[in-house]
């Protein structure tokens, strides 16, 4: 268990993401939290739901992250400009 009290961006940095994105885990998995320092309690309740970030794997946060695959792009695309296509000079 934590020994003292843990900023947001603390917390954050143990999961190796940003504090919008911490904040957003708290709210989407209802965990509420003082709004200055996260207290040892507050912390291990964070670990509980989200997961130990020491321990891979643990996590209800596994698959979180967009893992969207595309498609490649052909060799033969061509880039194109961006901007007023089409508008006449």
């Amino acid at each position: 268990m934590e020994s003292s009290a843990k900023s947001r961006q603390e917390i954050a940095r143990k999961f190796g993401v940003s504090t919008r994105t911490l904040n957003r885990w708290l709210k989407k998995h209802k965990i509420k939290v003082s709004s200055g320092l996260i207290t040892p309690k507050e912390s291990q309740l964070i670990y509980q739901i989200l997961g130990n970030p020491n321990r891979p794997g643990e996590s209800v946060l596994e698959g979180a992250m967009d893992t969207t695959e595309y498609a490649p792009v052909p060799e033969n695309h061509e880039k194109t400009e961006t901007g007023n296509k089409g508008a006449s000079t």
